[in-house]
């Protein structure tokens, strides 16, 4: 005989994943009287027979099976991880990718410039020189104030945009762990017989017993002598199991669903010139078993007063569960706030570091433009750079009249435009028209002198 395969409910029965129901039965007798102890088998590879008998035999668990053991798809490439870290170290190599997106936002020097995309440009890129980035003298000054906003203590970055027991179990009842108590009982019950006690069919002096559980009931049949026999009433049995457990789905009372299959397994072994089956009953419900009968009546009280304390010791348990799971859930969503704020924090924090340290960067570059077009190394407050001719080669004082903004005469020389702004302030002081109006005049006049000296 082939030894059994660990995992492979057919193979351990020696039929295809498509064997009707008679071809399992037939190959489950074939394979329990090749494996049983009896006949010079181990006990577990009959274990696993009758495991395997028993699940093929039941529609629902073996559909289950079938899903959970469908063969994958072959031939379905996906991308490996060693193929996304090369195209990731691809990418990071391209020595012009954050350059070019950096230089897009600022291709046009006299174009508007989007500052917070820049910014946002310039804090995600890896190893960018600020000082490529091709900025004008006068959008450095925008930029530079932009910067300055964006580190103020009462500034918030979220105004800024730039934060970036299971249900297909192969189980013949709700709960699989009365099953297997079930099992174990039925094992244990048996400790006390000298030869080893199986599942399914059991050696009890002087013969074989067959015997199957579910949902707190246990069936037993009488004794026989002859292996094969005990195998062919653990097969009607099975069948009896699988039949009431339907017929209970289906809402069906207990008693008339056990009636239902005791008739039909009646009728099948009848038809099939099988001996009439003397069956015994009881019911358990955590470790408490009640002796065993054949009163019908009384067992189907017994039973379904074990399934209502089952069903409300179930509810009880649900909810139990449920509100764990809940308090549970609760703590998990704390952490994970906490986590997040932390997370959320230092992210800010390092934001504002690079933006600090952006700054100065920004700074420095407009300082260098100042001292080599005007000889200063800042801006008296008031004043502003403004382009007539080059980028940035006047400056020019700043007001506020009439609510907006206003800039005075171009000039050459910070001192001009300090003197501008001095003079304009103080006649403001009689109304905003009055300085208006002089502001006007001056810018007429600077504006003429600049014209006649490009006509020299």
């Amino acid at each position: 005989m082939p030894p059994l395969t660990d995992g492979d409910l057919y193979s351990t029965l020696g039929v295809s994943p498509c064997a009707s129901d008679p071809e399992i039965r037939s190959a489950y007798k074939r394979r329990a009287l090749a494996t049983h102890p009896d006949k010079g088998g181990l006990a577990e590879d009959f274990l696993q027979v009758v495991s395997a008998f028993e699940i093929l035999t039941d529609t629902a668990r073996r559909r289950v099976y079938d899903q959970r053991h469908k063969p994958k798809p072959k031939h379905k490439r996906k991308e490996s991880k060693a193929d996304a870290k090369a195209q990731a170290k691809s990418d990071a190599q391209d020595p012009t990718s954050d350059a070019r997106a950096t230089h897009a936002a600022a291709a046009k020097p006299e174009a508007q410039v989007d500052f917070r995309g820049l910014l946002r440009k310039l804090l995600g890129a890896k190893k960018v020189d600020v000082k490529r980035v091709e900025l004008s003298a006068l959008h450095l000054q925008e930029f530079l104030g932009f910067l300055k906003s964006e580190t103020e203590p009462g500034h918030c970055d979220a105004e800024s945009g730039l934060e970036e027991d299971s249900e297909d179990m192969l189980a013949l009842c709700d709960d699989v762990s009365e099953e297997a108590a079930h099992e174990k009982a039925v094992e244990s019950s048996q400790k006390h017989a000298a030869r080893t006690t199986l599942r399914g069919v059991n050696w009890r002096s002087p013969g074989y017993m067959a015997s199957v559980g579910f949902r707190h009931l246990n069936v037993y049949s009488h004794l026989v002598h002859d292996l094969d026999a005990a195998i062919d009433m653990h097969i009607s049995l099975v069948r009896l199991r699988q039949g009431v457990c339907d017929q209970l789905i289906a809402g069906i009372d207990h008693y008339q669903a056990l009636r239902h299959g005791l008739d039909t397994m009646d009728a099948e072994r009848r038809a099939a010139g099988l001996v009439k089956m003397r069956l015994r009953f009881n019911t358990y419900y955590r470790g408490k078993k009640t002796p065993r009968t054949q009163d019908l009546d009384e067992v189907v009280r017994q039973w379904a007063n074990a399934e209502q304390q089952f069903a409300q010791a179930q509810l009880a348990r649900k909810e139990k569960k449920r509100k764990l799971e809940q308090i549970r859930a609760e703590l998990t969503q704390q952490k994970q706030t906490e986590r997040e704020h932390q997370k959320k924090e230092k992210d800010r924090q390092v934001r504002q570091q690079h933006i600090e340290q952006l700054r100065r960067w920004v700074e420095e570059m407009f300082q260098q433009h100042l001292r080599s077009r005007f000889q200063v190394s800042e801006l008296p407050e008031g004043l502003r750079l403004a382009s007539f001719q080059g980028d940035a080669d006047c400056v020019c004082a700043q007001l506020h009249l009439h609510g907006a903004k206003q800039l005075g005469p171009y000039r050459r020389s910070v001192k001009e435009a300090s003197r501008d702004l001095l003079q304009l302030s103080a006649l403001q002081q009689r109304g905003d028209e009055v300085a208006l109006r002089e502001l006007r005049r001056r810018d007429t006049e600077a504006m003429t002198a600049f014209f006649m000296e490009t006509m020299k």
